[in-house]
């Protein structure tokens, strides 16, 4: 039977016993590549060494294209940490794919019916995956990455470096299983230093460009649509539904948020109200200039009515310092005020945001607001950090308000309102 004779019967396997991975492989061309150890995906399509290819078994081929697809669909090709250790990185979502594809062939193994992802028996085992179960990818890596290295590479017992599967368990947050027995019948122990060669290693991207976004974006259908599939079937456990609703609706940290939000305040704009005369002259347009004094006062208003924990006013105070150190405005003014305002302290680049927040009593909101209004030059934009349980103003003020909303879900009558879990 010829290469694609046995590619064409590993989709058919995969459409009718892993119906999950069926939409995912059926978008992954296959090319072959004899410099390609194993099998490599870059999310354009599958390389396979076909030396390698042609020792596998036919059920064994079904697992490395499934596990591949599982590096694409779970964006591993994008997630990676910035200045990532890409060999743990790569055991991470190895680890994390595998977890995910036992998930599944417990669906049929209950079912009495054969595991449709044996792993393949000439490969070298790189660790105990199913230690890591329930875990997310980074932190999969968090924990290799904790582990003390080796000489010759590899990061402790086990952890990645041939000889077969006895890897040891994280350092903690595992399921406790025992690592299955390595080719030699020994249970774990210290493997032989040798190349690591995982048989589906995928080819990191990152997203330095459009396209690249877009094929994110494109995998990202696939796995909605196969999560589709999958649940007209019944067919998918509860583990990687939540796991998949927390892939395609990820909880973005407020820290992040803010950031963005101030950054697109923070852009050069343009004014028509000065000229660009240089432009003028060489086109015969009147053109506008860009603005380049960058952002004008931050305002960082802080409910000091004891509401707020310590650990939440720390952070807040921290992305007060990255707001003067990064976005360079012309000041950052700190406001801390329950009901009445009790400190006004202005920074200037350069300077050091201090710790302290004296206030404790009731809430209103309206103070701060009528400081500003009072004052020669309105701010950029507030950031006021509450719980939003308080008085607010009764007219909206012109300029933009991000609310930093700690233990509650409820919403700013105007402006952004940020929640804090």
């Amino acid at each position: 039977m010829s290469r694609e004779q046995r590619l064409e019967r590993a989709q058919l396997s995969v459409l009718f016993n892993a119906p999950f991975f069926a939409a995912g492989v059926a978008r992954l061309p296959v090319a072959w590549d004899e410099g390609v150890p194993t099998a490599i995906t870059d999310g354009k399509d599958i390389r396979w060494n076909p030396q390698w290819f042609d020792q596998l078994k036919d059920e064994e081929v079904v697992t490395v294209y499934c596990e591949a697809v599982s590096h694409c669909m779970l964006g591993h090709l994008w997630r990676q940490p910035v200045g990532a250790d890409m060999d743990n990185w790569g055991r991470a979502c190895d680890a994390a794919a595998r977890c995910m594809m036992d998930a599944f062939g417990k669906i049929q193994t209950n079912q009495g019916l054969a595991n449709p992802f044996p792993l393949p028996e000439k490969v070298v085992r790189e660790f105990n995956h199913a230690a890591y179960d329930e875990m997310a990818e980074e932190k999969i890596y968090s924990l290799l990455q904790a582990q003390p290295k080796q000489p010759g590479g590899g990061n402790g017992p086990g952890a990645g470096q041939g000889g077969g599967g006895g890897g040891q368990p994280p350092p903690s947050g595992g399921k406790g299983k025992k690592p299955p027995k390595s080719p030699s019948g020994a249970n774990g122990g210290q493997p032989p230093q040798t190349q690591r060669q995982p048989f589906s290693e995928f080819a990191p991207q990152g997203r330095t460009d459009p396209a690249q976004q877009k094929q994110e974006n494109n995998w990202q259908n696939v796995l909605i649509q196969s999560d589709h599939a999958a649940k007209s079937r019944g067919a998918v456990p509860l583990g990687i539904d939540r796991m998949i609703g927390e892939l395609l609706t990820p909880q973005v940290p407020w820290q992040e948020i803010l950031r963005n939000l101030l950054r697109e305040l923070a852009n050069d704009d343009w004014n028509f109200m000065k000229p660009d005369l240089m432009m003028s002259d060489s086109t015969g347009f009147i053109m506008p200039s860009l603005e380049s004094e960058r952002m004008g006062s931050v305002c960082f208003a802080i409910d000091t009515s004891g509401s707020i924990d310590h650990e939440l006013l720390t952070e807040f105070k921290g992305e007060m310092q990255a707001c003067l150190d990064d976005m360079k405005p012309s000041s950052v003014l700190e406001i801390c005020c329950d009901s009445a305002i009790h400190r006004i302290k202005e920074y200037r680049r350069g300077g050091q945001v201090d710790d302290k927040a004296p206030g404790g009593g009731g809430t209103a909101f309206e103070p701060v607001f009528e400081h500003l209004k009072d004052q020669p030059q309105l701010p950029k934009c507030v950031v006021y950090l509450t719980d939003l349980d308080g008085s607010f103003p009764k007219e909206e003020p012109p300029y933009p308000v991000i609310w930093i909303a700690y233990g509650t879900d409820k919403k700013a009558p105007f402006g952004d309102t940020v929640h804090v879990k």
